[in-house]
């Protein structure tokens, strides 16, 4: 029965695709009694990149090929238009090559040479859209990146999904790279490592003497688009982004790097953490460092709410199915009854804050209980008390709203030879203590 109603909802969602020949995402507002399009917000990479466990679930359920087909393009065309691909500006057309080249044959007609279309304009307007203006881990980029690897390790590894596997890897090195503010030497012990959003220039949007100036002196990226340099980096990390210590963990085994990715899980665990020393011992939604001394400021107006979010008891899951160390059901157990205390409502349910800062309960409820609160947040504490043979990690993987899907060999190839997850961990972590 309920396969029958999955089927039937994916069916009803297949008109979304219906986006025109060269667009392979996906219109994100439809009206799924008639097929009926509407307004778009706007696709962001996380939009169009956060349903591709579920179709290739479905596929593999069905043996219906037609909705991992739809899915899995925008992957693809990533793929196609550049294997160096990193970490993508939050909102991104993949498949721009095409898209590019199809609309300059359009404008000046076939057999144009390039040196000819001097006057042409810019693959934005061929594309009717603009990149995003910053990399981030946070809203609407990080499933994306959870997916590029979670779905290669449910189809059991395979092959012919490796290069979701190959945009994870660059993308976690650019991420180290760019995003991953560590500590000075100098800095104190209370000094915390954290993830920022780096704002970026687009310059395929400036004149010859702006890209002069833009590079003069400044480091140069590589994007899909076009080359950009970054500008402004922003020393703040948001709750969302406290998922990455997890998919760390995850990918460890499979990683060119897996101790310098342990390890960072590790360190951006300990900040997730650290997000939660406020007068009600829960988060704000974002968290904002010093960059001289590393350490978290108080939370202001724009980032003091709680929305009861599930990112750093999921890191506090992983880490503790990685390593066994006790803290870090400790604190799980401080998040948990902080909860209790601060949200729980007496008429049942339970509720946001407005302002973590504020011990004092009255009218400080937000007066709404997100369902990711039951299907992630209360989840992820469970699983972080239960036995390990609950739901083993190396025959399970969680989607990005923590609903477990069983592993499989598909679409194509042999799976990965079986291990308890937690002996594969220790051997990592063992690799990554001993010296150099």
């Amino acid at each position: 029965m309920f396969l029958g109603r999955a089927q039937e909802l994916a069916d009803r969602l297949l008109p979304a695709f219906n986006t025109g020949q060269l667009d392979v995402t996906f219109d994100n507002d439809i009206d799924i009694t008639t097929g009926r399009h509407q307004k778009s917000l706007g696709k962001t990479v996380a939009h169009w990149g956060t349903i591709q466990m579920e179709f290739l679930a479905l596929s593999r359920e069905t043996g219906d090929p037609k909705y991992w087909e739809l899915a899995s393009a925008p992957i693809q065309a990533l793929w196609d238009d550049d294997p160096e691909t990193g970490l993508l500006p939050t909102r991104y057309t993949p498949g721009w090559r095409r898209i590019v080249a199809s609309a300059r044959k359009g404008v000046f007609g076939p057999g144009t040479p390039p040196a000819k279309q001097k006057g042409s304009p810019s693959p934005a307007a061929f594309r009717g859209d603009k990149p995003g203006d910053h990399f981030t881990m946070g809203g609407e980029a990080d499933s994306y990146y959870e997916y590029l690897l979670k779905t290669w390790l449910l189809s059991g590894g395979s092959s012919d999904l490796g290069h979701h596997k190959a945009l994870y890897t660059n993308a976690v090195n650019m991420m180290d790279e760019v995003l991953v503010q560590r500590p000075d030497s100098d800095a104190g012990a209370d000094a915390l490592t954290y993830l920022r959003t780096v704002h970026i220039f687009n310059m395929e949007d400036a004149n010859d003497a702006m890209r002069k100036k833009m590079m003069d002196g400044k480091r140069f990226m590589h994007l899909p688009y076009e080359s950009s340099s970054v500008r402004g980096p922003k020393a703040e990390m948001q709750h969302l982004a406290c998922f990455v210590p997890g998919m760390l963990v995850l990918g460890a085994p499979h990683s060119e790097q897996p101790g310098r990715d342990l390890r960072l899980a590790a360190d951006l665990t300990e900040t997730c953490y650290a997000m939660y020393g406020t007068a009600t011992g829960l988060a704000g939604e974002s968290a904002v460092f010093d960059s001289k001394t590393g350490r978290i400021k108080a939370p202001t107006k724009g980032n003091m709410f709680n929305l009861l979010r599930p990112e750093a008891v999921e890191a506090f899951f992983y880490l503790w199915r990685s390593t066994g160390e006790q803290k870090y059901r400790d604190w799980g157990w401080e998040v948990f009854q902080a909860f209790e205390k601060n949200c729980r409502m007496e008429e049942g349910g339970y509720a946001g804050l407005r302002n973590v800062s504020n011990p004092v309960p009255l009218g400080n409820h937000k007066r709404k209980m997100e369902s990711f609160f039951l299907a992630e947040t209360l989840k992820y504490l469970y699983l972080l008390f239960s036995p390990s043979d609950v739901l083993p990690l190396n025959e399970w993987v969680f989607n990005t709203e923590a609903h477990p899907f069983i592993t499989s060999p598909g679409p194509q190839g042999a799976p990965l030879e079986p291990q308890p997850f937690e002996a594969t961990q220790q051997k990592l972590w063992e690799a990554a203590a001993a010296p150099a």
